[in-house]
């Protein structure tokens, strides 16, 4: 992980690492001490390092004809309690 610095901001920046060359103002970080970062009081993280979508909709990346073909049309079963 890069660590930066906007201090006219007050803004700390992670990013995931780029190819090549890092500027010297940048700081390398493992992962570990990248969770565990502590801001400076009254300033903001700006976390821009990739993280995967926990949730996604396969449904909604298929054509309409495709996903008209995939779902049964079937009643949706509900698994819980409802409030």
């Amino acid at each position: 992980m890069i660590l930066g610095y906007d201090y006219a901001a007050r803004v700390v920046i992670l990013e995931d690492p780029p190819e090549g060359m890092i500027s010297p103002h940048l700081y390398l970080l493992c992962v570990d001490h990248a969770d565990r970062l502590t801001l400076p009081y009254g300033w903001t993280l700006d976390d821009k390092r990739f993280q995967p979508a926990l949730f996604t909709d396969e449904f909604s990346a298929l054509g309409p004809s495709l996903r008209d073909e995939l779902s049964d049309g079937g009643e949706q079963i509900f698994f819980g309690t409802s409030a």
